[in-house]
C-alpha cells in the first residue's frame, strides 16, 4: 500500500464519511451534503482539494459512471481489489452498490471460457432496481 500523506481533519472527515456510509459510492457534492448535516461546516472546494489527495494516496478511488462529467468516490479496502469489480446502479434512485464479493472472480473466468471474452470490471455497471426501491414500488401497487 502507498504511503499516505498527511492526514488533515477534513481528510479524516471524508474518510470517516465513507467509512459510516457502508460500501456505497458518493459524489462530492454528496460529501459535502453528508458532512454538513453532521455539523461540518465545509465548501465543495474543499471537499475536491481532499478527494484528490485520498485519490491520489490511493485511499480512494474515482469512478465515472454513466461517461458523465460526474465522479463518484469510493474506500479503497484492504480486503479486496477494488479496481476489479462490478457496480450496480438502481435506475430509480440512482444509488450504486459495487460488488467486490468472490463471486466477481468465477463469473469472470465463465466470461472468458465459455464466451471468449474477457470483462474489464473497472467502470462497469449492471443496471437494475435496488432493493428499496422494489419495496417501495411493492408498497405502491398494495395502494
Amino acid at each position: 500500500m502507498e504511503r499516505k500523506g498527511y492526514q488533515t481533519k477534513f481528510k479524516t472527515l471524508i474518510l470517516d464519511c465513507f467509512k459510516e456510509n457502508g460500501n456505497t459510492t458518493m459524489t462530492a457534492l454528496e460529501i459535502k451534503d453528508y458532512l454538513n448535516l453532521q455539523g461540518t461546516l465545509i465548501n465543495l472546494a474543499t471537499v475536491y482539494r481532499n478527494l484528490k489527495k485520498l485519490v491520489d494516496e490511493k485511499q480512494l478511488l474515482k469512478l465515472n459512471i454513466n461517461d458523465s462529467s460526474t465522479y463518484c468516490y469510493q474506500i479503497v479496502k484492504d480486503t479486496c481489489n477494488s479496481a476489479e469489480h462490478l457496480h450496480l446502479r438502481c435506475n430509480q434512485c440512482g444509488k450504486i452498490i459495487h460488488l467486490d464479493c468472490d463471486f466477481m472472480e468465477k463469473f469472470k473466468n465463465h466470461v472468458s471460457k465459455d464466451h471468449n471474452f474477457t470483462i474489464e470490471c473497472k467502470d462497469s455497471v449492471i443496471y437494475g432496481i435496488c432493493l428499496d426501491c422494489q419495496k417501495k414500488n411493492k408498497n405502491n401497487k398494495k395502494q
